[in-house]
């Protein structure tokens, strides 16, 4: 079975301490490291947690150290994926999530460019890397 690439950007491995944050409106905020973004879209790891189920519409970009932030960037969910427990009893699960922009206004478009040209390993990865 031939599986499709839906990818339509090149997507750009990031810089260590990098960190995507949600944030919903009534609840607390889930912080993850992010694995990898394009102009459309990015891939982050999280600690999954109880309320995992929570729904957020907008996410932050930051980078540790540098005082960068992208804020307020609308996305949906694209994919959701559990990794399995390479530590046999650990009861921590991690969860990677796929997130596809939002509309946003030409500014927040610069910013993200920007942010991949100056923090992304500018490397394309291969499509068999989900």
């Amino acid at each position: 079975m031939e599986i499709m690439n839906r990818r339509v950007q090149k997507r750009y491995l990031v810089c260590d301490g990098v960190f995507v944050v949600l944030n919903p409106a009534n609840s607390s905020s889930k912080v993850g490291t992010m694995i990898d973004i394009s102009k459309s879209g990015l891939s982050f790891q999280y600690i999954d947690t109880k309320d995992s189920e929570q729904t957020y519409s907008e996410l932050d970009i930051f980078v540790s150290g540098h005082g960068i932030k992208i804020g307020d960037l609308p996305f949906t969910v694209i994919s959701s994926v559990a990794y399995e427990k390479t530590i046999p009893f650990c009861s921590v699960m991690m969860r990677r999530l796929g997130v596809k922009f939002g509309p946003m206004p030409d500014t927040k478009i610069s910013q993200i460019y920007s942010f991949i040209h100056n923090h992304g390993i500018h490397e394309v990865l291969p499509d068999s890397l989900a």
